[in-house]
């Protein structure tokens, strides 16, 4: 049986068989993105893959929704806190700074209670306190977990060691968060994250290590904010994906799946990504090489204004070429059309 995969990674050369698979690793209930990439695999004919699975991904989702609502309520009690009772919140989720009355007063409190009972004769403020307390918790130990890297690591090992499959596409989609030390100029480890899934950037590269057939891997789309904005971040996607001709991510905030910009941004992407993979194929030199996938890019990219970043090869070296969509007003009459089709041979054109 044949799977799809969506990921889009970096590397040389096409597979010598006709089609392979596409999966798709869905962190935060992208549905619209998802049903993109459907037409994507069918229009090639191939299949998709999408890991967490359907059932999966439904409970996760509803995991997810319970652990926002509760993040919610806790910035709730902690607005409270700051205006009405005298507390700062420097790094919310360590610990709570307040003045020591309340401090002293929650210390009596839980040195006192008794399993399953209720505060009683507290002042408001320390009411709040407690509650804190325990939507804390909550979220960070008690709710169930999201898929996480060592889930995904054994769904990836079931997958590349099945002999019936053969994938040549990555995709990666979720919010994406990096954090910077302050003042130091250096980013930490991103994470892709969402209602579905929680993947530290370093963890999800892990878990693609040393899987069977990850060479056959000729594209990688990573679907999120500032995925490829940091070199050293490049530097180990390419490393796992070393025979991949194409990564591809955004270098600055990207689009939600829910935005119709994006949504587009996305079409225009894979209507032109064999031909962009053909272009990889020539062994040209950097120069050529930026300028012939820029005359791609120019003529394929019709919507929004974000850059996009493609880590390939240029004559056996690694490149890295940033591409714009052209202004409404450069590009004039260049606008995407209802029927454009998503591959260069739509499968109904493919030979039998």
């Amino acid at each position: 049986m044949l799977y799809s995969i969506v990921f889009f990674l970096v590397g040389g050369g096409f597979f010598s068989y006709s089609f392979a698979d596409i999966l798709y690793i869905d962190a935060n209930d992208t549905k619209n993105e998802i049903e993109i990439f459907k037409e994507y695999a069918k229009c090639k004919g191939e299949k998709l893959v999408i890991l967490p699975n359907e059932k999966d991904r439904e409970m996760y989702k509803q995991r997810g929704l319970v652990i926002e609502k509760e993040k919610t309520r806790k910035k709730t009690i902690e607005k409270y806190l700051e205006n009405q009772c005298g507390c700062t919140i420097e790094d919310s989720w360590k610990d709570l700074q307040c003045p020591i009355r309340l401090v002293d007063e929650t210390k009596r409190y839980y040195s006192k209670l008794a399993p399953g009972s209720e505060p009683k004769g507290l002042s408001t403020c320390t009411k709040k306190i407690v509650e804190w307390h325990g939507v804390f918790e909550n979220v960070n130990y008690k709710l169930p977990s999201r898929y996480h890297a060592e889930d995904l690591r054994k769904d990836l090992v079931n997958l590349f060691t099945d002999p019936g499959i053969k994938f040549d596409t990555v995709v990666v989609s979720g919010h994406h968060y990096r954090s910077s030390e302050p003042n130091s100029g250096k980013f930490k480890v991103g994470s892709f994250q969402g209602l579905t899934s929680w993947l530290e950037e370093d963890e999800l590269i892990k878990s693609f290590q040393n899987l069977p057939g990850l060479d056959n891997v000729k594209s990688l789309f990573l679907l999120g904010c500032n995925p490829l904005f940091v070199e050293s971040s490049q530097n180990q996607w390419r490393q796992t994906f070393s025979n991949a001709s194409y990564i591809g991510g955004y270098t600055v905030k990207g689009y939600l799946s829910t935005d119709p910009t994006g949504n587009q941004f996305i079409r225009d992407l894979l209507s032109v990504h064999e031909e962009t993979l053909a272009k990889l194929q020539e062994e040209l030199g950097e120069p050529k090489l930026y300028e012939g996938l820029k005359a791609i890019m120019d003529r394929g990219l019709t919507s929004g204004n974000r850059s996009f970043r493609i880590c390939a090869k240029a004559q056996g070296k690694p490149v890295t070429f940033d591409f714009k969509p052209l202004s409404a007003k450069v590009r004039g009459s260049n606008k995407p059309k209802a029927d454009q089709p998503l591959c260069l041979k739509p499968q109904s054109l493919r030979s039998k």
